[in-house]
């Protein structure tokens, strides 16, 4: 018999805990503070909105041709095809979808489906442009545009929703945008920048919330994340038709499959990882080119043109809050060479109103050599606007009455220039030089003419009237005149500039009572001369 084994134990002594070690029951602690709130994630939130063009490859084409061409197109069946080997359809208006043509055929069997259909070739210059075009027209909703090309828009609009109205206002007032512009879009709102671009490309219209989006991320078909056939044709095979099915496999096989970087917008889409991309920013400069149906040959009716297109330019410096100080038209001939007008400003402005008043006076003064065949309208640089303000203390009508009487000195000068010259628009300023002729200078007038860098020197009572040139007085050679009536006034110098000279200047009272300036020149033989005349 196996009897039972008692368990082994060692007997531990005993030990004496130090005073400090010993337990303390338990107390409960009753306080009032508040329980500490969990940390929130400092980043700040953001709210993307994501615009798809579908019809901006037709928009791009039909702005490529005249209007002539235009009008005789429109109510054709017409679609714009891609230059690739395939020749696919990209777009069509509505006569052609009427008949079962869709972005994404090929041509033959667009035009089985549709015989009298048009074919335009795609532009993607004007694509481009138009797309930069309706960027910074989206930039009066926020100044954070991305640019994705070819034909999608994001915009960060968390800093202007209260502005706007609300999420459905401001998607409400971008649609009706881009509708009165002739386009269609799809529109989409998300956390992130990507997932707001696979929502876009989903569907016509859509809001998703923060709690939402990881949902509505799963539920979307993998074409919306435009990745490379062979890729999605991969995915497929593997059985994974969504975004949810492709999040839930293992990242390591994924990444080895995929690649890193698709791995990596997945991420982006959820929110794992940053996606910086760069805001759009428009160019320096402003060009405008106007292509003329005919020849003009008056310059009324090419001030008309110009004045219409200078409203473009306040459009653009609105939005851009933005000044302008020089301008540059171009009037283009058939065999001559190109006649150029500039236009200058004293200050600053972004008032086109004024500048058609400038170009008004300019092109009256103006012939022209040839008809006109086309023109531009070049801006080399504007300016932000500088914000001004006015103290507190000062009273607001003598502040305003000084901003509109500076502004309407600034605008005489400037219609001055255009109407006279620029070079015959002098203003004088005192120069410090003892010399009559010398104590003032001429230069080409300025709005806000900077004070003489060197101080004037205090100088005797002298005349207004100087002489154009110092007229002898040939019946004196020697001894002084009568009716000399104050001491003489000695100028020595001009030995720096080549204009020596040495005078006396003395007032003389003739027996008419008139009062004189007069000078004794000891470089000439101790001759007088007569200066100027006091009043």
């Amino acid at each position: 018999m196996n009897a039972e084994r008692a368990p082994f134990t060692l007997p531990l002594p005993h030990i004496e805990l130090p005073e400090a070690r010993r337990r303390v029951p338990l107390r409960r602690v009753v306080t009032t503070e508040p329980p500490p709130q969990p940390t929130t994630d400092p980043r700040r939130r953001q709210a993307w909105l994501a615009v798809r063009l579908m019809d901006l490859p037709f928009a791009a084409a039909l702005r490529a041709l005249t209007a002539e061409q235009r009008s005789t197109v429109t109510h054709r069946p017409l679609a714009v095809v891609d230059d690739d080997r395939f020749r696919s359809v990209l777009s069509c208006n509505e006569h052609a979808h009427r008949h079962g043509v869709r972005p994404g055929h090929r041509l033959n069997a667009a035009i089985a489906l549709c015989a009298p259909l048009e074919c335009l070739p795609r532009s993607l210059p004007q694509e481009t442009q138009l797309l930069e075009s309706l960027a910074l027209h989206c930039q009066r909703y926020t100044p954070t545009v991305v640019i994705e090309p070819p034909n999608e828009l994001v915009l960060e609009v968390r800093g202007s929703l209260k502005l706007f109205g609300g999420i459905d206002a401001l998607m409400d007032a971008l649609a009706q945008d881009l509708q009165a512009a002739g386009l269609t879009a799809s529109l989409a709102i998300s956390r992130t920048l990507r997932s707001a671009q696979w929502f876009a490309r989903h569907a016509d219209r859509r809001i998703v919330m923060p709690n939402q989006q990881a949902k509505a991320l799963a539920e979307l078909p993998l074409r919306v994340l435009k990745w490379p056939p062979d890729i999605q044709q991969r995915l497929q095979r593997f059985g994974v038709n969504t975004v949810g099915q492709l999040v839930r496999l293992p990242r390591g096989g994924l990444a080895r499959r995929i690649g890193h970087e698709y791995l990596k917008q997945l991420d982006q889409a959820q929110g794992r990882e940053p996606d910086l991309r760069p805001s759009y920013a428009p160019p320096s400069s402003y060009h405008d080119r106007i292509l003329l149906d005919f020849e003009i040959e008056t310059l009324t009716l090419a001030e008309s043109v110009l004045v219409y297109r200078l409203g473009r330019l306040q459009r653009f410096l609105t939005r851009r809050n933005a000044t302008l100080s020089e301008l540059t038209i171009s009037l283009l001939h058939r065999d001559l060479p190109t006649t150029t007008v500039p236009l200058g400003l004293a200050a600053p402005s972004g008032d086109t109103t004024h500048l058609t008043r400038l170009l008004h006076e300019t092109l009256n003064g103006l012939q022209l050599p040839a008809p006109i065949r086309e023109m531009h309208i070049h801006v080399p640089r504007w300016f932000s606007a500088a914000a001004t303000t006015s103290s507190l203390r000062f009273d607001p009508k003598s502040q305003r009455h000084c901003d509109d009487l500076a502004t309407s000195q600034v605008r005489l000068l400037e219609q001055l220039r255009a109407r006279l010259g620029a070079d015959r628009v002098r203003s004088i300023t005192a120069h410090a030089d003892r010399r009559p002729a010398h104590t003032q200078r001429s230069h080409g007038a300025h709005a806000d003419p900077s004070a003489s860098p060197a101080p004037i020197p205090s100088l005797p009572p002298r005349p207004l009237w100087l002489l154009s040139e110092p007229k002898a007085m040939s019946s004196i050679t020697r001894g002084q005149p009568r009716g000399l009536i104050d001491d003489p006034e000695r100028i020595q110098g001009g030995w720096w500039d080549g204009d020596l000279t040495d005078r006396d200047y003395f007032a003389m009272r003739s027996a008419s009572g008139a009062v004189g300036w007069v000078y004794r020149d000891h470089l000439q033989q101790d001759r007088w001369f007569l200066q100027g005349l006091f009043a």
